[in-house]
């Protein structure tokens, strides 16, 4: 692709939980990671959303900070499907949509959910039929033989994230003026981000 952008979207409301972190961590530097990602997650609107736009790139250039996209996240995403013929966008849209059904069929079918994972967006502005979505950071998973309700948690959190991402996709593609369906929220997250610098907080 040599016209293209990409988008790394963090799914779920949720990036990690308590149990997942004692597998690195002892328990009390577990318990703080956990409360700080829980605290992030609500700041970023993670909690409400379901996601938050992780990374975004137009021909190998950052477009803004990780904060800064992260809060804005709906904005970043309807800007950069702005910049697409209708058709294109239709394209696009349907490709997305159908790769997130295709991957929660996939996990329920075998069971499995991940933390901090991602859906990966790559979109061809020269040839909208060969955009991809694909899930990536897959190290961190739980089964539901490994544990049962750490299990179903994980799995409720994920498939509310990737439906949360969907669901944006189609109201962008349904909506004449999506820039200014999420101006305000931009606006209002830019003005609390500018008192608190946490760039560099999601690890």
């Amino acid at each position: 692709m040599q016209n293209a952008s990409l988008m790394d979207i963090k799914i779920g409301c949720q990036s990690t939980s308590y149990q997942e972190t004692r597998k690195d961590k002892q328990p009390l530097q577990a318990l703080v990671k956990a409360g700080r990602m829980k605290f992030l997650d609500s700041f970023y609107g993670s909690t409400v959303r379901g996601y938050r736009l992780e990374g975004y790139t137009k021909n190998g250039s950052p477009i803004a900070a990780k904060s800064t996209l992260a809060g804005c996240s709906k904005y970043y995403i309807a800007k950069e499907l702005e910049s697409l013929t209708d058709d294109g966008l239709k394209i696009v849209i349907n490709i997305i949509t159908k790769a997130i059904n295709d991957i929660v069929s996939a996990l329920t079918e075998q069971k499995v959910a991940f933390f901090s994972s991602s859906l990966l967006i790559a979109i061809d502005h020269d040839d909208p039929a060969k955009s991809q979505a694909k899930l990536i950071d897959l190290a961190h998973f739980v089964t539901h033989t490994d544990n049962q309700t750490e299990y179903e948690h994980a799995a409720k959190n994920m498939t509310k994230g990737l439906l949360e991402i969907s669901s944006t996709f189609t109201a962008i593609l349904n909506n004449k003026e999506p820039i200014l369906m999420f101006q305000q929220q931009k606006n209002q997250q830019e003005g609390a981000s500018t008192s608190m610098d946490l760039t560099n907080s999601y690890h």
